[in-house]
């Protein structure tokens, strides 16, 4: 709960651009992919600037032409899309034909913003678990909670995407004066172009004018008719798809952003973690992000594992060393004559009885026996066992004995390493 706490926090404040969190400072490069909505807002201006700036694809038309201007490709559409319209007038589904043909590139450039901004999305997401929580559990919180839900998201804005941009491969509607002063502005241009020229002309042919030349003037000044039906019919609707290549971007511009980007993703992404997702979350994914990882389960076997023999090594090593001080000072060491009752140093093939005495397991079963070890535990009060009855308990000299635990030490202590 803690950890979605922090999560909503810490992306709550990046969709919305309060970079008042530590988490938010500049430490280089890479922390500039924590503030998510200036990383949106630059993907947005470059995403206008290149639809403003996107060509009109118009191709090559006809079998051996070379000219790819939008009037010839509306000439060619007003003879294939003639209908009961008179001579010198357009077919008004030519605009939203010849429109699809001059702006495949826009659906292109659409998906690739959408594409650009679900992916800036998802690299702060992670960089905030990554900060917040541990390396298995940012992992966990990513592969089974996180990123399915992003892919619901994508699958959300691809739809929203088509079909908002639906609307533009049907008929063409606006009601933007701008459409209408765009045609304007383009008539008025291409006459006064036309007028330029021609009064260059009349001024080279006559050096000088009177006001008798007044009608030369006019007729130079007046645009000129079109005999061509075709290239007149053609004309219009040329203006008017070119105009509104101008209108329709700026639509895409703030719409896009408005009604795909911000309520399919950034509204609600501070929400991937919250609260009642955690609660609706299956115990085993609770158990997974809350759990040990598996390196660290390898790792703690390990460790268990070496600390047994560690505690195997210990328990072997105090029975030697007890054996050795219970020889170096206990009652073994010294024996008493029978014949003068005088205590005498322990003869070399004697041995001290020891507390640790091995015997048969088959009739030992009521004896308490060490666990680590497999010995039976004698008490201190038995009696001692000296001289040749020593050797027939024991089977060997006390220095043999020394030997075999000095052996299993040494096993215990590689086994260790």
């Amino acid at each position: 709960m803690k950890l979605g706490q922090k999560f909503q926090t810490l992306c709550f404040a990046a969709t919305e651009g309060l970079y008042e969190d530590r988490f938010f400072e500049e430490f280089g490069t890479s922390t500039t992919e924590r503030r998510l909505r200036a990383m949106i807002q630059n993907a947005n201006i470059k995403f206008a600037a290149q639809m403003l700036k996107a060509p009109l694809q118009a191709g090559s038309y006809g079998e051996g032409s070379s000219d790819t201007s939008v009037i010839h490709r509306a000439m060619a559409l007003v003879r294939s899309f003639r209908g009961k319209e008179l001579p010198g007038t357009f077919n008004p589904a030519l605009i939203g034909q010849l429109f699809r043909e001059l702006s495949p590139s826009w659906f292109d450039r659409t998906r690739e913003h959408v594409a650009n901004v679900w992916l800036h999305a998802r690299t702060t997401v992670v960089g905030i678990l990554d900060e917040i929580a541990e390396e298995h559990v940012c992992d966990v919180c990513v592969r089974r909670a996180v990123d399915p839900e992003l892919e619901v998201m994508q699958k959300e804005m691809e739809e929203r995407l088509d079909d908002y941009m639906l609307e533009f491969r049907r008929q063409p509607i606006t009601y933007n004066h701008y459409l209408t002063e765009t045609v304007q502005m383009a008539r008025n241009e291409r006459n006064l172009k036309a007028a330029r020229d021609r009064l260059d002309q009349l001024f080279d042919s006559y050096e000088r004018l009177t006001r008798s030349n007044v009608d030369w003037i006019a007729n130079a000044i007046a645009p000129e008719t079109e005999s061509n039906m075709d290239v007149s019919a053609a004309q219009d609707p040329a203006d008017y798809v070119e105009a509104y290549c101008k209108v329709a971007p700026k639509r895409a511009i703030d719409e896009i952003p408005a009604h795909v980007n911000e309520p399919a993703v950034l509204s609600r992404l501070p929400n991937i973690l919250d609260s009642s997702r955690i609660l609706e979350m299956p115990d085993q994914l609770i158990e997974a992000i809350g759990g040990e990882s598996e390196a660290r389960k390898r790792r703690r076997e390990s460790l268990q594992a070496k600390l047994e023999v560690f505690s195997r090594s210990s328990i072997i090593c105090k029975v030697y060393s007890d054996k050795t001080v219970h020889d170096d000072f206990g009652r073994g060491d010294m024996r008493e004559d029978p014949r003068t009752s005088e205590t005498l140093p322990l003869a070399e093939g004697d041995m001290e009885s020891t507390p640790y005495i091995e015997e048969e397991t088959s009739n030992m079963e009521d004896k308490e026996r060490d666990p680590m070890t497999s010995l039976v535990l004698v008490p201190e009060t038995a009696p001692a066992v000296n001289g040749p009855d020593a050797r027939a308990v024991f089977g060997s000299p006390s220095k043999k004995k020394g030997k075999k635990f000095a052996k299993a030490r040494s096993c215990f202590e590689q086994e260790v390493l």
